[in-house]
């Protein structure tokens, strides 16, 4: 298990999850979980794509794992969390941080388990989607922004 901080205010937290699962599963290797601080996005999204499974609160944390495909859970501080897991067909993984229900998290994270396979496939599909959209955005702005500062030879003709 990876406990990956997502931002510095979450390095108690972080500490306090990887030490109650030692005192509670002393049997379990040193190595059997981690945590990892990232130093930027490059390294957050280098650390999601070494696990399976992603239990998230923070919303960047989030957005990394279903570009990657990874099936994830949101422990949700904000409703934007919940809006995007279901723009990804995982409406059901998602709970308010705030009132975290654990009997709950660990039916949902054995449910995502089994359906692993069948969900990776759609949210590939989704980041695609959202990116093609993206793109499409991007060049719509590109035009907009840069079309009267062009030469007429250079500029495009979609």
């Amino acid at each position: 298990m990876r406990v990956l901080i997502g931002d510095q205010g979450d390095v108690p937290a972080a500490r306090a999850v990887v030490d109650a699962v030692r005192v509670n599963r002393p049997d379990l290797a040193e190595t059997a979980i981690t945590a990892a601080a990232p130093a930027d996005l490059a390294g957050v999204q280098q650390e999601i794509a070494q696990v399976d499974i992603v239990v998230a609160t923070r919303f960047h944390n989030i957005i990394c794992a279903l570009k990657q495909a990874k099936p994830t859970i949101s422990l949700a501080y904000a409703a934007k969390n919940d809006v995007l897991m279901r723009a990804f067909g995982l409406g059901d993984y998602c709970q308010p941080l705030g009132s975290l229900d654990v009997e709950r998290l660990i039916e949902q994270f054995r449910l995502l388990q089994r359906s692993q396979d069948e969900l990776v496939g759609k949210m590939q599909a989704q980041a695609a989607a959202n990116a093609d959209r993206l793109n499409e955005q991007f060049d719509i702005l590109a035009d907009t922004l840069f079309r009267s500062s062009l030469p007429a030879v250079t500029r495009s003709t979609k």
